[in-house]
């Protein structure tokens, strides 16, 4: 039986200032409030690969 996976998007904890700042480089947001909290919508990362 298959089942369909739905994601609205990539979320990741940075670890310090270096990887926050390599992370918003590539397109992730900070979550208000949580500075060290980003995400990146899959519809950013489906238009990569289109």
């Amino acid at each position: 039986m298959m089942s369909n996976i739905t994601t609205m998007a990539v979320v990741v904890d940075a670890k310090n200032e270096q990887a926050r700042a390599f992370s918003e480089y590539h397109g992730f947001t900070v979550f208000p409030g949580q500075p060290k909290r980003l995400y990146l919508p899959m519809a950013m990362i489906a238009r990569q690969f289109s």
